[in-house]
């Protein structure tokens, strides 16, 4: 029954297509685990709500290609995650941003802007920041189209506070939960061409053959199967964390997100197989353990020599050590 209404969806991407085989072989089976968050979905679970917000977004006029900016607090990554998947079974490429610089950059183009709205942002909150940016939301009603001056693409704005603000609306209004044999009518006919972008930050954008070629290979190469466990300690902004995601979900693998936790900890306590930080985390690993798969996240393809030796001299060894950078995806020479 899952994969008939899958069929249904039209949705032919290659994400969706890995995605839905894992969802028919093992629907029940945990899929993402937010321990600082106590929640833990399935890929039944992840299959619905990813498919009722992608149904929301396309209700709201969103076409394959179409781009969806999103400034979103860490705190915030179970939703963050979702959209994502949302996007990439949708066909909308995902903006995502985290400065100043990459707002108005990523924002010249997008059709839509996700943002939590009172996360700090210098002395204000993002919503401040995003009202001096687009001040015509103070004239617009909740729920008409957006109309700004400086992003004249731009037709609305969500907000993922429970407060009610002029212009936006709540990121709960927007999944639109329908039966597994229906879809939304702004669904019907969507096809996702494989060179559709689908995740673009700083400037640097992956497709979604792309992205999916990665995370097949990232599951191969690193050995995981279904029923193991990857702890991922990366912050939710970043193509490399949602990529290996995507790789530890295609193989029916559970990804364990906890970016402000100890990995090593947490890998102990999951008997995981891969462990994935960046070099900022990998600096502050503590205690002593074995890790079998140690992936490092770099920027700008820097070297994790000085990182690998600093873990070894105190008492951490990997049987593999992989690193990939943050941004490109791409392994160091």
């Amino acid at each position: 029954m899952l994969s008939k209404a899958i069929e249904r969806l039209n949705l032919l991407g290659p994400i969706e297509k890995a995605f839905a085989a894992q969802l028919k072989s093992f629907p029940h089976r945990d899929a993402w685990h937010f321990p600082d968050k106590s929640i833990r979905w399935t890929f039944k679970e992840v299959n619905r709500y990813s498919q009722a917000y992608a149904m929301g977004l396309a209700e709201l006029g969103l076409n394959p290609g179409d781009k969806v900016a999103t400034w979103l607090s860490c705190k915030e990554f179970p939703e963050s995650l979702i959209l994502q998947l949302a996007c990439a079974r949708a066909g909308f490429e995902i903006v995502s941003l985290d400065s100043t610089e990459n707002f108005e950059s990523g924002m010249k183009s997008a059709k839509l802007l996700i943002v939590s709205p009172w996360e700090s942002w210098g002395n204000n909150n993002r919503i401040d920041f995003v009202l001096s940016q687009i001040p015509e939301m103070l004239k617009t009603q909740s729920g008409s189209s957006l109309k700004s001056q400086k992003y004249p693409g731009l037709k609305g704005i969500i907000q993922t506070g429970f407060s009610t603000i002029r212009g936006s609306l709540k990121l709960k209004q927007i999944p639109v939960y329908a039966e597994l044999e229906e879809t939304s009518n702004s669904m019907q006919n969507f096809e996702i061409k494989p060179n559709l972008p689908l995740f673009s930050h700083f400037g640097v954008s992956h497709t979604q053959e792309n992205l999916a070629n990665f995370a097949v290979d990232f599951s191969e190469k690193l050995g995981v199967k279904g029923g193991d466990s990857v702890i991922s300690t990366l912050s939710h902004q970043y193509p490399l964390t949602f990529g290996s995601v995507l790789g530890a979900s295609f193989v029916g693998a559970k990804t364990v997100i906890a970016p402000d936790a100890d990995g090593l900890s947490l890998y102990k306590a999951q008997h995981a197989k891969v462990l994935i930080v960046n070099m900022e985390k990998a600096q502050n690993i503590k205690g002593k353990g074995e890790i079998e798969t140690l992936v490092i996240g770099t920027k700008k393809s820097a070297s994790i020599e000085p990182f690998v030796k600093k873990l070894h001299d105190q008492g951490v060894k990997a049987r593999k050590i992989v690193d990939f950078d943050l941004i490109t995806l791409k392994k160091s020479a």
